[in-house]
C-alpha cells in the first residue's frame, strides 16, 4: 500500500469557477432533459466497465483492498444503481397525481411533479472510495442535478484517478471534481448549494451543518456510530459467527455500517467465540498479514488512534492483537470486556476490533444501547421472532439486520440513511433520485368558475345567514 505524491488539490481560485460554471449549466435547462440524464448514467456505467483494473489498483493502494472485494462491493453495486436508475428513470420522472378533494376540488387536477434541486455539492469518505464517492452522483444525475464532489484525499489514489477519468466521461460542465483537504473543503462549503450530501463523522457533520445553515441549504448527512450486533441463545452459531465475521473484518472493519461490538448471551457465548476465531482463521489464515484478502488501516494517523484505543482496554484479548505499524497491520482482534464501560465502548471503533460484553437478558442490552447516540445500524441474531420483535420496537437505528449484517445496503429499493446522530436523509436506488428532487406541489384548473369562488367573493356574508359548509352544500 502506498500513498500517492501526484493527486492534485484544485486551486482554492478554481473551486468558484467549477461552482459557477454547473450552476450556470443547471440554469441552462441542459441537465433537464431524461435522455441527457440516461446519457450521463450510461457513460459512467463505461467508466467503470472499461476501467476496471486502474480503479482497483487506485482502491488497493489506499487500503490493500483485494480487487476481488473493490469489484463487487463498490464497482458492480455501481454498475447496477447506475444502469437500474437508467431503467426506472421515465418511471420515476412522472412524477405524482394524487386524487382532489371533494368537495370543493371536485374533478380538479393536482400533480406533484419531479424537479431537480439545482447545483449539489457531494463530499465523500476514504473508506469505499468508489462507491461512496458515485453512489451518491447517480441520484443527483438522474434527478436531473449538476454537481460538484470531493473525494477523499485520505484515499489519494483512488481521489486521483477519479479525478482523470470523470472528465473523460461525464459532461464536464456539469460535473466538476474537486480535489484537496481542508482549506479547499472550507471554500467549498462558504459557497450556496442547493443540497449537501455528506458522508464521514459527527464532527464534520456538525460543521457541514453550520455552514449550510448560512444559505438554507439543505443537507444528507450519512455519519456512523456504534452499531451493535446481538447474539441469542436462540441464534444459529454458526450461522451468526459466519456472517459477523465477514461484516466485521471486511475492509479491515472500516465499514460505517460493520458491527461494531458484540453483545452475546452468557450461555452461548464461549461458543460462539470459538466460532468466529474459527471463521477468522477460515477466511485470512493463522496469519492475516500474509494473506491478500486481508485489507490495512487506512494511515498512520488511524493505526496510532485505534492500537490506543486497544492499550487502554480493561479488556482480555481472546485473538489477534498482533500489529505492525510500518504496514498499517493490525490482526482481526477479539477482546472479552468486563463491562461496557471500557475504551473500546466510547466511540465507533471504525476498526478491526471486536468488543464482547455479556449479558443475561435481552432488557440489558436494550438498555445498553438506549444509552450510546443511535446508531447508523442494529443487528439481531435469533430464531425467535418475539426477541427479534422487541428488539425492533424498543430501539432506534438507521438500518437494521435480523439474522445478517451489512447486507440491507444491497437492494436498491431498501433506502440508506441514519437517524440522530447516525445522520439523517437517506439515498439510493429511487431514494437517491427523491434526495436530490424537488416535489413540486402543483394545482392545475379552468377558467370555469368553480366553487371556491363563491368562497373567496367579499364580502362575507353575515354569520347569522351563511357558513363556509353551507356553501359547499
Amino acid at each position: 500500500m502506498t500513498v500517492s505524491n501526484t493527486l492534485k488539490y484544485t486551486p482554492i481560485e478554481a473551486i468558484e469557477d467549477a461552482h459557477a460554471t454547473t450552476r450556470k449549466t443547471f440554469m441552462s435547462k441542459k441537465t433537464r432533459p431524461v435522455e441527457y440524464r440516461k446519457t450521463q448514467l450510461r457513460k459512467l456505467n463505461e467508466l467503470l466497465s472499461e476501467n476496471i483494473p486502474a480503479l482497483c489498483q487506485a482502491v488497493n493502494a489506499d487500503l490493500s483492498k483485494h480487487p476481488q472485494e473493490t469489484t463487487m462491493f463498490e464497482i458492480m453495486a455501481l454498475q447496477q444503481h447506475a444502469m437500474e436508475a437508467v431503467e426506472l428513470l421515465d418511471e420515476w420522472v412522472k412524477g405524482e397525481e394524487p386524487e382532489a378533494p371533494a368537495p370543493f376540488f371536485t374533478g380538479k387536477r393536482m400533480a406533484i411533479r419531479h424537479e431537480p434541486l439545482g447545483n449539489v455539492l457531494i463530499i465523500a469518505p476514504w473508506n469505499y472510495p468508489l462507491r461512496l464517492t458515485l453512489s451518491p452522483l447517480i441520484g443527483a444525475i438522474a434527478a436531473g442535478c449538476t454537481a460538484v464532489v470531493k473525494p477523499s484525499e485520505v484515499s489519494a489514489n483512488t481521489s486521483r484517478v477519479l479525478a482523470d477519468l470523470i472528465p473523460k466521461y461525464l459532461d464536464n460542465d456539469a460535473y466538476k471534481i474537486v480535489n484537496g483537504g481542508i482549506p479547499e473543503s472550507t471554500k467549498l462549503l462558504e459557497l450556496k448549494w442547493d443540497k449537501i450530501l455528506y458522508t464521514g463523522n459527527g464532527h464534520v457533520g456538525r460543521i457541514i451543518m453550520t455552514a449550510a445553515a448560512k444559505h438554507l441549504t439543505p443537507v444528507i448527512l450519512e455519519l456512523g456510530g456504534k452499531s451493535p450486533v446481538i447474539v441469542t441463545k436462540n441464534a444459529d452459531i454458526k450461522t451468526a459467527a459466519l456472517r459477523i465475521t465477514h461484516g466485521k473484518f471486511l475492509n479491515n472493519g472500516q465499514t460505517c455500517i460493520a458491527p461494531d461490538y458484540l453483545l452475546v448471551e452468557k450461555s452461548i457465548k464461549d461458543e460462539l467465540i470459538a466460532e468466529i476465531k474459527k471463521k477468522v482463521v477460515e477466511n485470512w489464515g493463522e496469519n492475516p498479514k500474509e494473506s491478500s484478502s486481508y485489507s490495512r488501516v487506512v494511515n498512520h494517523h488511524h493505526w496510532k488512534r485505534v492500537t490506543s484505543l486497544l492499550d487502554r482496554s480493561k479488556g482480555k484479548v481472546l485473538h489477534g492483537n498482533d500489529r505492525d505499524e510500518e504496514s498499517l497491520y493490525l490482526a482481526p482482534t477479539i477482546v472479552d470486556l468486563p463491562s461496557a464501560e471500557d475504551s473500546l465502548m466510547e466511540d465507533e471503533l471504525f476498526a478491526p476490533i471486536l468488543p464482547v460484553v455479556t449479558f443475561e437478558n435481552l432488557d440489558e442490552t436494550i438498555d445498553l444501547i438506549n444509552s450510546k447516540d443511535t446508531p447508523l445500524a442494529l443487528y439481531i441474531f435469533t430464531d425467535d421472532e418475539k426477541e427479534s420483535n422487541l428488539v425492533l420496537e424498543s430501539t432506534r437505528s438507521g438500518g437494521t439486520c435480523v439474522n445478517d449484517v451489512v447486507v440491507h445496503i444491497i437492494p436498491t429499493n431498501l433506502p440508506f440513511g441514519g437517524v440522530g446522530e447516525s445522520g439523517m436523509g437517506a439515498y439510493q436506488g429511487k431514494d437517491s433520485f427523491l434526495a436530490f428532487s424537488h416535489r413540486r406541489s402543483t394545482f392545475y384548473n379552468t377558467s370555469d368558475r368553480y366553487i371556491m369562488d363563491d368562497v373567496r367573493t367579499l364580502p362575507y356574508p353575515d354569520p347569522e345567514q351563511a357558513t363556509v359548509a353551507q356553501a359547499a352544500e
